[in-house]
C-alpha cells in the first residue's frame, strides 16, 4: 500500500472494499503446511508438522483485506489467499471426535516447532489485539478455530476472552466491516495458536483513524495488557508516539505487505516493529526453513530518531530501522484462520500477534523496561534469515536478507522465546543469561551507576565480569565488579553504550550492550575547584627554588560535591607586573583532577592560577590565585625497614617519609626521587628508589643479598639540602636447598626417551619454596667408565623442572643443582635405568599397478618396541626391495624414516614382483622386514619413427622394451577409429629391435607398438607416433 499522510480527514472507511489482487509465483511445489491436532495443549517439544499438497499451480491469488487507507487512517495489513476455497468448519455431537483433516495452512503444533516455543506458558498473561470496527463473530468463531486444533476454550465465560471498545467498555461497540473483522479473526488465531494458555483483550477502535487506533491501545494497557499487537499501518509519522510510549509493556506493529518502505507505527522506537518471512517445511535440524518475504515492509523512518537500541547495529539509517524482527507472514505459505470458514492467511498482520504472543511466553517486562531493546540484547536465540529480498533500495540490508540484521526480517526470528526476555533466558535458569540496568540519562562529566543482574542454572556461579564502553572517553571505577560507576568526559552529549562480557563456572560467556544517554540542562551546571600548589592551598605557597612544584586542581559539581571527568583546565603564571603566561593544561580524571607542575625561583615573584570554560552541562569557572614564595628547602627523611633479618635476595620493605618545613604545617615533597643503598665490599651500592607520593609518603621494596646497614638519601642541589636516613640494619641469611627427582621409567630401548622431573626447593628458616632459578644437570652413572651428562633443564618460576633424556647405557641416573649465588648446591638420586635392545617394526605401501620404468613413492613406517611400549622410530634408514617372479632380489631405493617413523622413497620397478622394506638392523635395533607388497608391473614400450617416409619405402620403428629382454611386440596403424596389426618382431636380449613397416597409404598416420605380456611384467603399449607418407 502507499503510505497515508498523517491528520485527520473525515473520509468514510472504505475497508470492507477489497484493493486489488496480487498474483504471486510459487516457490517450488504448492505445498501447504498444517499442524497437527493434539488433545492437549503442546509443551516445550511440539508436535511434528504434516504436509498438505494442492493441485499445483503456476500462481496464488492473494487479496487484500482491507483497502488503501485515506489520510490519518491506517489499513489492516492481512492478505487471505483466494485459490484456497473457504471451507465450514467439521461440527461433531458432544463427546465425539472429527475425522483428521485439518484446514489448509500452518495450525499451531507446525508454528510451536518452527520457532522453538514452549507452549505449556503464558498462564495468567493477557495479549491485547488491537484493531478496528467490530467482528461481531469473533468469539464464536474463535471457538471453533481453538477447538479444532485441540486448544483449551477461551471465552467470555470463562474469563479468557473480552471485547471492549476504544473506551473499554463492552457497549456499545463499534460498526462491523467486513474487512477488519477479518484481521481480528487472524489476530485471535494467532494468539491462540502461540499462546493457547495466555487470555485475550480485543480492544474494538471506533474506526481506523491512528487516533483512535492509538485510543485502543492507551485502553488495552489501561485495563493491565502486557503485550500489545498492532496490525495495522499508515503514513510514517512521530506525533502519535504517546500512545505507543508505554514501559513495562510489550507492544508489536506489523511493517506492512507492499514491499520496501515504511509505515507507522512500526517506525515509533517504542514498538517492536515485526516484518516477514516465507517459512517451509525442511529436512534440516530445525525443520524448516525461512527466507525474507517479498511484501515484508522495511526501510528507514524520515521523522522518527534512531533509537538507543539501534546504536552500532549496521542497519543504514540515521533514524528509526524497520524491522527488528520477524514471523511467517507469506500467504504463500500463510497461516489457517477461521473467519466464518476455514481459510489462509498472511500479511505482517500474522507475524505481528505471534511476536506480541511470543513475548507473552517470556514472561511479564519489569516496569520501567521497553522491551524492544531484548532481541538486541540477545541476537543468539533468534533464527537469522540471511536470503530473500523485498525491493530495490540503494543500502543492501535495507531490502535484502543477509547475515545479521536486515530491513525485512530485523535480527530474525524466534528460536525458543529467550530472545524476548530481558535476562535472555525464560523460565528456570537452563544457561548463563544477563541484564544491564543503567541509570539513564546521564549527566557527562558526572559518575552513574551501571549493574548487571545474572541469570545463573542451579550450581552456577559467575566466575568473571567485564566492563568496556563503546568510548575510551567513559571509564569505570572497577570494570570486573557485577556494579559499577562509568563516567564519560563532560563534552560528551552523543549517545553511546557500555557492553558487560560475563563468564560462567561452566564457561559459558553472556555479552550484553546497552545504551547510555544523556542530558545537557538549558541553565548550566556551577563547578567548584579545590586549588593547591606543592600541597599547599590558601593564599600563597612555599616551593623549593628551582625544582618543579606540582599544581593540583580537583574540580566538583557545586550542588553535589561529585568530581567531574573531562574538564580542560588551564594554569597560568605571572611574574610580578608582567603578563599572565599559560603554564600548562590538563583534563580531569574520574576523580576530577587535573595535575601541573610549575617552577619557581628565588628571583620570581609568581603567581599561579587557573581557570575552565563552559563545557557540557557546566559552566566555567576561575580558580583562586596562589603566590608562590621560592627558597632552597631543607628536607627531612624519615626511614624504617620492615625486618631486622632476611634471607637471599628476599623482600624487604622500606617506608617513610620526605617533608620540608611550613609556616604551621610540614609539606610533602611529592615527586621527588630517593636513593635506597647499603655498603657493599666498602662500596655504597644502591639497591632500590623510591618516589614521594603526593602525601610525602613513600615505599622501596629492596632484595638485600649481603648483611648491613640500609639508607634512605636525598642528594643536595640547587633546589634543597641534602638529606638521608638509617631505615635499619638487615641480617641476611643464605637459605638451604633440597632437590627432589623422578624419572617416568625404570627400564627403556636403546636412546629410547625418559622424563625426568622434579622440583629444586629453597629454605628460608623453615618457609620451604620453590626456587624461582637454576639449572639441573641430568648425569648417568654407568657400571664403569666416566659419568655421561644426559642433558640439563632450567628451574621454572616455582621451582619445578623436567627434561627428556636419551640414556643409551644402562646405570644410576641422577639431578644434581650445582648452585647459584644465594642458593646452594643440591643433588638428588633419581634411580637405576636399563638399557635394553629395540625390537622393530616396519610397513610398505606403493601403488599396486606400475608401469616400468616410471618413478613412484613408497611409503611405510617404522616403529619400535621395548618392555610393552611401542613408539616411532625416527632417523632409522630403511631400504626398498623388489623380489622378483624369477627369484631376483633388486635394491629398487633407501631412505630414512622421518621424525615420526615415517618415510618416503621414490622408486621405480621394472619387473612383476612384491616389494619388501628392510632394516638391517643397529646398535640398539634389532633387524626387520615388512611385510611383502605385490605390484603388476606393465612393460614400459618406448618407440620412434622417421616424421616423413616416402610411399615407396618402408618406415622403419626402433622399439625398445622395459625390462630389457627378448619379447614379442606389434606395430599398429589406427585406421578410422580402430587399430590394425602392420608389423611383428621379437627383441633381441637388450630389449630393442627394429621394424619395417611398408605399404602405408600416402597422408598422415598414426602408429603404435604394443608388446606382449609375461611372467616378467604385463603386456605394455607405447606412445601413438606421427608419420606422414609422401607419393
Amino acid at each position: 500500500m502507499n503510505p497515508p499522510a498523517i491528520g485527520r480527514v473525515d473520509v468514510q472507511d472504505t475497508a470492507a472494499v477489497p484493493r486489488p489482487r496480487r498474483r504471486i509465483a510459487l516457490l517450488g511445489v504448492a505445498a501447504l503446511v498444517i499442524g497437527l491436532v493434539s488433545a492437549g495443549v503442546s509443551t516445550s517439544v511440539a508436535q511434528a508438522a504434516t504436509v498438505t499438497t494442492t493441485t499445483a499451480a503456476a500462481a496464488t491469488d492473494v487479496v487484500a483485506n482491507c483497502s488503501a487507507p485515506a489520510p490519518g487512517q491506517a489499513a489492516c495489513l492481512s492478505e487471505r489467499r483466494t485459490d484456497v476455497p473457504l471451507t465450514p468448519a467439521v461440527t461433531t455431537a458432544p463427546g465425539q471426535v472429527a475425522p483428521m483433516t485439518l484446514p489448509y495452512g500452518f495450525g499451531p503444533s507446525s508454528l510451536i516447532a518452527a520457532y522453538g516455543l514452549d507452549a505449556s506458558r503464558g498462564s495468567g498473561e493477557t495479549v491485547a489485539i488491537v484493531d478496528a470496527y467490530n467482528n461481531p463473530n469473533a468469539e464464536s468463531d474463535l471457538a471453533i478455530y481453538r477447538s479444532t486444533y485441540g486448544l483449551p476454550s477461551c471465552t467470555t465465560a470463562n474469563g479468557c476472552f473480552r471485547k471492549v471498545n476504544q473506551s473499554g467498555a463492552t457497549s456499545p461497540l463499534p460498526a462491523t466491516n467486513s474487512g477488519w473483522a477479518g484481521e481480528i479473526a487472524l489476530d485471535v488465531d494467532m494468539v491462540s495458536a502461540i499462546c493457547p494458555q495466555c487470555n485475550i483483550l480485543l480492544v474494538e477502535a471506533n474506526s481506523s483513524y491512528l487516533s483512535d487506533l492509538g485510543t485502543a491501545v492507551n485502553t488495552a494497557v489501561s485495563l493491565g495488557a502486557k503485550f500489545v499487537s498492532n496490525s495495522y499501518g499508515g503514513g510514517d509519522s512521530s506525533g502519535l508516539d504517546s500512545y505507543y510510549n508505554h514501559p513495562g509493556v510489550a507492544i508489536t506493529a506489523s511493517t506492512g505487505d507492499s514491499g520496501y518502505g515504511v509505515s507507522y507505527p512500526a517506525s515509533s522506537p517504542y514498538v517492536t516493529a515485526v516484518g516477514g518471512t516465507s517459512l517451509s517445511v525442511a529436512s534440516n535440524a530445525r525443520g524448516f526453513t525461512e527466507t525474507a518475504w517479498a511484501g515484508a515492509g522495511s526501510g528507514c523512518s524520515t521523522l522518527a530518531s534512531q533509537p538507543t537500541f539501534q546504536l552500532g547495529v549496521a542497519t543504514g539509517c540515521t533514524k528509526r530501522a524497520v524491522a527488528d524482527v520477524s514471523a511467517v507472514a507469506n500467504p504463500n505459505t500463510g497461516v489457517a484462520v477461521y473467519n466464518g470458514g476455514w481459510g489462509v492467511y498472511g500479511g505482517t498482520s500474522a507475524s505481528s500477534p505471534i511476536i506480541a504472543s511470543v513475548y507473552a511466553l517470556a514472561g511479564t517486562p519489569p516496569s520501567g523496561d521497553y522491551p524492544n531493546t531484548y532481541p538486541y540484547l540477545h541476537t543468539g536465540d533468534l533464527n537469522d534469515v540471511t536470503s530473500g529480498t523485498n525491493g530495490t533500495c540503494s543500502v543492501h540490508q535495507l531490502c535484502s536478507a543477509g547475515t545479521g540484521w536486515d530491513g525485512p526480517t530485523g535480527l530474525g526470528t524466534p528460536n525458543t522465546a529467550n530472545a524476548f526476555n530481558s535476562t535472555g533466558v525464560v523460565g528456570t535458569p537452563t544457561k548463563l543469561g544477563a541484564t544491564v540496568t543503567v541509570s539513564n540519562p546521564l549527566t557527562p562529566g558526572l559518575g552513574s551507576t551501571v549493574t548487571m543482574t545474572p541469570s545463573l542454572p542451579t550450581g552456577d556461579a559467575v566466575a568473571s565480569i567485564s566492563w568496556k564502553s563503546a568510548r575510551a572517553d567513559c571509564t569505570f571505577a572497577s570494570p570486573t565488579s557485577a556494579q559499577t560507576t562509568v563516567t564519560c568526559n563532560a563534552a560528551l552529549a552523543t549517545t553511546s553504550s557500555v557492553t558487560v562480557t560475563v563468564t560462567d563456572t561452566a564457561g559459558a560467556t553472556k555479552v550484553v550492550t546497552s545504551a547510555i544517554t544523556f542530558s545537557i540542562p538549558t541553565v548550566k551546571r556551577a563547578l567548584s575547584v579545590a586549588f593547591s600548589v606543592a600541597g599547599q592551598s590558601g593564599s600563597s605557597a612555599s616551593v623549593c627554588t628551582g625544582a618543579a612544584a606540582a599544581m593540583r586542581a580537583v574540580v566538583t559539581d557545586t550542588a553535589t560535591g561529585a568530581p567531574v571527568k573531562g574538564v580542560t583546565v588551564s594554569f597560568t603564571r605571572k611574574n610580578g607586573a608582567a603578563a599572565a603566561v599559560a603554564s600548562g593544561s590538563a583534563v580531569t580524571t574520574s576523580d576530577g583532577v587535573a595535575a601541573g607542575s610549575v617552577v619557581a625561583t628565588t628571583a620570581m615573584s609568581l603567581t599561579v592560577s587557573l581557570h575552565t570554560t563552559a563545557v557540557g552541562a557546566f559552566s566555567a569557572l576561575t580558580g583562586g590565585n596562589i603566590a608562590l614564595v621560592a627558597s632552597k628547602c631543607s628536607p627531612t627523611v624519615t626511614a624504617s625497614a620492615d625486618k631486622s633479618a632476611s634471607y637471599y635476595g628476599d623482600a624487604v620493605t622500606i617506608t617513610g617519609t620526605l617533608t620540608r618545613p611550613g609556616s604551621s604545617q610540614s609539606i610533602p615533597m611529592a615527586g621527588v626521587g630517593l636513593a635506597v643503598t647499603e655498603p657493599i665490599n666498602g662500596k655504597t651500592v644502591a639497591i632500590g628508589s623510591a618516589v614521594v607520593a603526593a602525601d610525602g609518603t613513600y615505599t622501596a621494596v629492596v632484595h638485600p643479598t649481603v648483611s648491613g646497614t640500609i639508607t634512605v638519601s636525598l642528594a643536595g642541589g640547587t633546589a634543597w639540602n641534602a638529606t638521608s636516613a638509617v631505615a635499619g640494619t638487615v641480617a641476611v641469611s643464605i637459605p638451604t636447598t633440597s632437590l627432589s627427582a623422578t624419572a617416568d621409567r625404570s627400564q627403556v630401548g636403546y636412546g629410547g626417551p625418559v622424563l625426568v622431573s622434579g622440583v629444586l626447593y629453597r629454605n628460608a628458616g623453615g618457609t620451604v619454596t620453590g626456587a624461582t632459578t637454576g639449572s639441573i644437570s641430568i648425569r648417568l652413572t654407568p657400571s664403569s667408565g666416566p659419568v655421561l651428562v644426559l642433558g640439563a633443564a632450567a628451574v621454572a618460576k616455582d621451582g619445578t623442572w623436567k627434561a627428556t633424556v636419551l640414556p643409551k647405557v644402562a646405570g644410576t641416573i641422577s639431578a644434581v643443582f650445582l648452585g647459584v649465588a644465594g642458593l646452594p648446591a643440591a643433588s638428588a638420586t633419581v634411580g637405576a635405568i636399563s638399557v635394553g635392545t629395540w625390537d622393530t617394526g616396519v610397513t610398505v605401501s606403493a601403488t599396486a599397478n606400475q608401469v616400468a620404468g616410471v618413478l613412484n613413492t613408497v611409503t611405510g613406517t617404522m616403529t619400535r618396541s621395548y618392555a610393552g611400549s611401542t613408539i616411532s622410530a625416527p632417523g632409522l634408514p630403511v631400504r626398498i626391495y623388489l623380489q622378483t617372479t624369477a627369484g631376483a632380489t633388486v635394491l629398487v631405493g633407501s631412505g630414512t624414516t622421518n621424525a615420526v617413523g615415517g618415510y618416503a622413497v621414490r622408486t621405480y620397478s621394472q619387473e612383476n614382483g612384491t616389494l619388501v622394506a628392510k632394516f638391517a638392523g643397529a646398535t640398539g635395533y634389532a633387524q626387520a622386514d615388512s611385510s611383502a607388497f605385490a605390484v603388476d608391473v606393465a612393460t614400459k614400450v618406448s618407440a620412434s619413427a622417421p616424421a616423413t617416409v616416402a610411399s615407396s619405402a618402408p618406415a622403419v620403428v626402433k622399439v625398445s622394451v622395459l625390462a630389457a629382454r627378448a619379447l614379442g611386440v606389434t606395430v599398429q596403424r589406427l585406421v578410422g577409429s580402430s587399430w590394425v596389426n602392420v608389423a611383428t618382431a621379437t627383441t633381441a636380449a637388450n630389449g630393442t629391435v627394429a621394424v619395417s613397416v611398408t605399404g602405408m597409404p600416402v597422408g598422415r598416420q598414426t602408429l603404435r607398438v604394443i608388446s606382449a605380456g609375461d611372467s616378467r611384467a604385463d603386456a605394455g603399449v607405447s606412445a601413438n607416433l606421427a608419420v606422414n607418407v609422401r607419393a
